[in-house]
């Protein structure tokens, strides 16, 4: 049992106490969404002079002193200016109350502190406080001694919470009894509460990254301009629910796992504008949904990349993400060994002299297995310490469900040959030049060049 609160809590429940003190002393049991103020549905009779101010959540992500949550309110997912949610998350007076989301580990226990108010000597006394959600939680019986004013207890749940990364919403249902034989308790509900369950502690959050690596200083969304935020691992609401939504699937016990899954998870295309940079991946999802054929829909190996990154360091996935990009020259290794370059994409012309032979000017390309025409692959790299203490790192090329040891076998697994080619139009490809084009694909079988020229 906590006791009484000290001087400066009285000051926070000040206006809380005036607006018990103008109506009937009844519980307000917050129903509703999470978003903001609701209004209350009275529960049963309750003892005269006894009243729930609020819930708090102690065992969630808390922001700074923990005077607030470590998530925003923010709607819109590119935005990161949001405010962080007050604290206690739920609370039933002054009226209507409020009840407001928050983060939490997955496969923890709850705890929770609750704040009684008794406001006449007759309701105070000894009584015995426990608890059950609607999904299972279970908050043991414990003794507590109520006072005249503000009572707070902390509860801790029996079991934990699922070990499943998602917004978990749960509805806590208490029971207050003078003794072991009340034939009449209190019962009262809090919530329902939302928590965005995360594998840890959200990363980074505060982290500013460069966003404009390539000059530009917006992206397009429908036409219109976004200004690039700072913060692009802040944790909002918007964010989280956009984590969840993605790693839907059952929570793999090894992280790596996590990360091959959420790749392999993203549609890929070779047509789509370019959301790679920070912020700009988590609006994907919202401009190109998987609805129509595969050359208008999906995202670039670079933004589905830098979108598995946003959602790893979101949900607190241990270990250092990477987005690499993988890609060759004839002058490394003869065009065979893999290059790679983190953070920034890579220009093939740039890099590459093109070739002129019989009047004809061939430009550098990498070509994939399926004949597609790129500049470099776009991977996450994923260091992390396993089980046994051994630190790995692999590789995981965007839209591919490919977990690779190194950037080497990522260059083979990609592409079958950086070839040397001429178009006399942009989209097309009128002819190879041979002489100078490396192809990695030993495979017999696959030997027969995927691209199609045209006549």
């Amino acid at each position: 049992m906590i006791g009484k609160c000290s001087q400066r809590y009285y000051v926070v429940i000040s206006v809380c106490i005036l607006a018990v003190a103008f109506h009937p002393l009844k519980v307000w049991a917050v129903q509703g969404n999470t978003s903001g103020p609701n209004p209350g549905t009275p529960p049963p009779a309750v003892p005269s002079g006894l009243s729930i101010f609020s819930l708090q959540f102690k065992s969630d992500h808390p922001y700074g002193e923990g005077t607030s949550t470590l998530m925003t309110d923010n709607s819109d997912p590119i935005n990161d200016n949001g405010s962080h949610y007050p604290k206690p998350e739920w609370s039933a007076v002054p009226k209507p109350g409020y009840n407001n989301p928050t983060s939490h580990n997955m496969r923890s226990k709850m705890q929770v502190l609750l704040d009684l108010y008794v406001d006449r000597e007759a309701a105070e006394g000894s009584y015995r406080l426990g608890g059950t959600s609607q999904k299972g939680l279970v908050f043991p019986n414990m003794d507590l001694k109520l006072t005249r004013g503000p009572n707070l207890f902390m509860a801790t749940s029996q079991n934990m919470l699922p070990r499943q990364i998602s917004d978990y919403v749960d509805t806590i249902h208490w029971t207050l009894a003078r003794g072991q034989g009340d034939p009449s308790p209190w019962k009262f509900n809090t919530g329902p509460h939302t928590l965005y369950l995360t594998w840890n502690i959200p990363r980074d959050t505060e982290t500013e990254v460069n966003f404009f690596p390539d000059g530009h200083t917006d992206i397009p969304n429908n036409g219109e301009g976004y200004s690039i935020p700072s913060y692009p691992y802040r944790v909002t609401q918007a964010r989280l629910t956009i984590a969840t939504q993605r790693l839907a699937f059952p929570t793999p016990e090894e992280s790596h796992v996590v990360i091959q899954k959420l790749v392999a998870g993203q549609k890929h295309s070779y047509g789509t504008n370019n959301y790679a940079q920070p912020a700009g991946a988590w609006v994907a999802p919202v401009l190109y949904p998987k609805t129509t054929n595969d050359h208008t829909t999906g995202y670039d190996c670079a933004t589905i990349s830098q979108l598995t990154k946003n959602i790893a360091y979101q949900v607190g996935l241990p270990g250092t993400v990477t987005i690499a990009y993988i890609y060759a020259c004839p002058s490394v290794g003869h065009g065979r060994q893999a290059i790679e370059r983190d953070n920034v994409g890579v220009d093939l012309s740039e890099e590459v002299n093109p070739v002129f032979r019989d009047g004809l000017w061939y430009s550098p390309v990498l070509v994939g297995h399926s004949g597609s025409v790129n500049n470099f692959e776009g991977c996450v790299e994923y260091a992390w310490t396993d089980r046994k203490g051994v630190t790995l790192t692999r590789y995981y090329p965007g839209g591919t469900a490919l977990e690779l040891s190194s950037a080497q076998d990522v260059l083979r697994a990609c592409f079958y040959g950086l070839l040397f080619v001429h178009s006399k139009h942009p989209g097309r490809i009128d002819r190879i030049d041979w002489t100078d084009s490396i192809i990695y694909d030993n495979d017999p079988h696959h030997r027969r060049c995927p691209l199609t020229i045209e006549p």
